[in-house]
This record gives C-alpha cells, structure tokens and sequence, in this order.
C-alpha cells in the first residue's frame, strides 16, 4: 500500500509507531499484526539511508542485523549473500560505504532490513535523492519483494511510481488518514509548472564571472576520471543548474566551487578567489549540501541560522537582523527556540537554507533541493530562493538529478553532467 501527502503530515511518525519507535506516552490505540508472522520482524527504511548505516563496509552493515540475533556464522553469510542479491549489490560486499552513491546507499539500506528476515517492510520516501533510472530499479525491487510474499507499506509524494505496484492508496492530512481510489491516487501527481525549464540567454550586462573554473579534473577510483575537463562560468546574480544522475559527480563539483576539495589539475577561481580552500570563502560562499540534516548541529534554531555570522566577526546586533531575515523568509521565526532534532524533514530543510542565506553569500550552492519534499514545498523554495538571490544579488548554482522539477523554471545557465564531462544543457 501507498501512503501519501504533504511534508509534515505524519506519514514518518505513522512508520515508527507501526515500528514501535515511539515513546511510551506519545501514541494510544492498537497495532495488530497477523498471528503467523508475529515472529517476524518489521523492517523499516528511513528517509535518509545514512541514518541508519552503522558499519564501514558493504558486508558489514548487511550482517549487523543478523550477527544481533546470535544466527550461526553460516546463516549470516547465506542472508548477506541473499539480501545483497536481491537489491542488485552483489559484488559490493567490501566496498566502503563512504564510497557509495545515494541511490546505493539507499539499496544497502534495504538490503540491510532485508537481512532479518521481516514480513512487512516500510518504506518512508525511498524514492527521493533518486534519478529516473534509480527510482526504475526501485520499482522493480519492490516488485519482487512484493513477488515474495513481503507486505510493503510506502509513504512517499511521488505515489505515480507505483500505480502498477499498489494494491491499496492512502492520503494523509494534519495527522488524519483516508482512503483514496487508484485514479483519484495517481492523478493528483501534477508536474511544477507546464513548461519544461528554460533557459535564457547569458547575461550581457557588465557583472564580471564569480565563478571561472577551467579544464577542472578529478581522477575517481581506480583512477577512472569523476570529473575530466570541465570549463564553468557564472556571472554575479546568476541562476545557473547542473543536471546528471546519481555518482555523476555533482556534489564533488559543488564542492571545488565552494573551496571543500582542491582538484588534480585545471583552475578554479571563486567570488574573486583563485584555488580556494577550506575557510577561504566564509561569509561569500553558502552551501546546502543533499542531506540537510548533516549540516545542522545547535541547540536551537536561532543559534543554528546564526552559526556561520559568529565565525565572520559580526556584531550582534547585524546578526540578529540577519537571523530575523532568514527565518522570516524561511517561515521558522516561529520555531527559533525549538532544537531542529525536534523538526520535522521539511522544517530541517528549511532550516538549513536558513542558516546558509543568513550570511547572505555572493554564491549560493544547493546540492539537489527538491529531494524528500512535495511540489508545493518544492515550489515554495524556488520562490524563497528568488527573492533572496534577487534581494541580495546572489548567483545559484543548484544540482539536480530531475529535471521534471524545474519545468516552468527561468534559468540563465543549464549544464549537463554525464560521465566526467559537462555540456551546455
């Protein structure tokens, strides 16, 4: 079954109470599962893969779960071998999972839950941080899970993936669920805007380049290059987006623009900073990086949007003005005394924006926004990000492995990555 509706609803709070990962206290009412599969265990995978990845390796994570029930070392091995099989990772076993991409990652991560063996799997937005041909594989994974008598419970906005997969469609709203017909289901899934995204011709006004990158290289593993030859220029107030699937090396390219990673060859040369390094662009550079939540750490959400304004020297007063524009445009002025662990995903999302736009960067990276969020969130971050960068002068250079979801969208620059190399889009 599908479980659908919009960020912040309840469809992760659902899971884990199915789970029993509540607090005693927090939830009432019953959960009944079947008599014949009581022995079986529930297996959950969480919306971002990462947070449940324990161990360094492949093979490793996959035999954590199994190694805690105390199974022989034989049956350990034959549920790896199993699990990984059926998840398409065979091969993987010692390879690192700081190696891996987030569409195998999240294949390791069910790959791991597969590993005990449980008769229901809930699935919390598996499709998001997914190019076209990843949420393919992801489809057919569940089929054959669902092929081998697992109950599998989805929740995720995309619910068109499934048409062909789902016996049962659910919406959830404010915390209420109820029951949808397949055809009301699936054609409630309406693309952003109705044009496919559009591109405008280079700016020819006298902005000189924030961002000239040339002949950029990067060998990957095995010396096979990630990233070979490429020639990137923005101007100041730019909207620029690089498309390409999952381990295409996006993210390693945002990165060298935000001084994280020196590259092996070429020139890189940044808000007026040649070969940046780490600390070299504070305070002119933000980042939000894929998964939100790795970049938040403070106790509150005032303290969280104001991190980056203490490490420039600013004057408490100037960073309170700022904090105050920043949550106000992200619609969290609300919510400054709560710890973002307490937040709900989009809230983190949101969050995180904040706290890169608090120190009002010349250049503004954001490494594939739209992952986890609904179209109207999503439409509603493209709108948070307009004003800003039209408010401040900034340029965006924004990653992303889907292009339905800048459809209707202005763009100065489009680029497309595809095995190393970058062509104009």
């Amino acid at each position: 079954m599908c479980v659908t509706g919009p960020s912040g609803c309840g469809k992760t709070t659902l899971a884990l109470a199915i789970q029993g990962l509540l607090k005693r206290g927090e939830v009432s009412g019953k959960i009944v599962f079947a008599e014949m599969d009581r022995k079986r265990p529930v297996g959950l995978v969480f919306q971002d893969p990462e947070t449940q990845i324990l161990c360094s390796t492949v093979e490793d994570e996959v035999a954590f779960g199994p190694q805690n029930l105390h199974l022989p070392g034989s049956e350990v091995r034959e549920r790896v071998k199993g699990a990984l099989g059926s998840v398409g990772l065979t091969g993987y076993e010692k390879r690192s999972v700081e190696e891996m991409s987030a569409g195998e990652k999240r294949r390791l991560a069910i790959a791991s839950v597969l590993s005990l063996g449980p008769a229901l799997i809930l699935f919390d937005e598996p499709s998001a941080q997914l190019d076209t041909p990843g949420r393919e594989k992801l489809v057919e994974m569940l089929e054959t899970l669902k092929s081998r008598s697992h109950a599998l419970i989805i929740a995720d906005h995309e619910i068109n993936l499934y048409g062909s997969l789902a016996d049962r469609f659910y919406s959830m709203d404010g915390g209420r669920i109820v029951d949808l017909d397949r055809e009301s289901a699936l054609a409630s899934m309406k693309p952003l805007g109705d044009d496919s995204c559009d591109s405008r011709p280079p700016s020819k006004g006298t902005e000189s380049f924030c961002v000239e990158i040339r002949g950029l290289s990067i060998a990957g593993g095995a010396g096979t290059p990630l990233l070979s030859g490429i020639d990137m220029e923005v101007r100041q107030g730019e909207s620029a987006v690089i498309f390409g699937r999952n381990g295409s090396g996006k993210t390693t390219l945002l990165k060298c623009v935000a001084g994280l990673i020196t590259p092996d060859s070429g020139s890189v040369r940044i808000a007026g900073v040649c070969n940046p390094g780490v600390g070299d662009l504070v305070g002119k550079v933000g980042m939000l990086l894929e998964n939100p939540s790795r970049q938040l750490f403070e106790e509150s959400v005032r303290k969280e949007a104001a991190f980056s304004l203490t490490r420039m020297r600013l004057p408490e007063e100037e960073v309170h003005i700022r904090v105050r524009e920043a949550l106000d445009l992200c619609g969290l002025a609300h919510l400054e005394d709560r710890s973002p662990l307490t937040l709900s995903y989009g809230e983190q999302h949101r969050l995180a924006m904040a706290s890169v736009m608090a120190s009002r960067p010349e250049i503004l990276l954001l490494d594939d926004p739209f992952a986890g969020l609904d179209f109207p969130r999503r439409e509603r971050l493209l709108k948070i990000l307009e004003e800003f960068c039209t408010r401040h002068r900034s340029s965006m250079i924004v990653t992303s492995h889907d292009p339905g979801s800048w459809r209707g969208c202005r763009v100065d620059r489009r680029w497309i990555l595809d095995q190393g190399k970058m062509t104009c889009g």
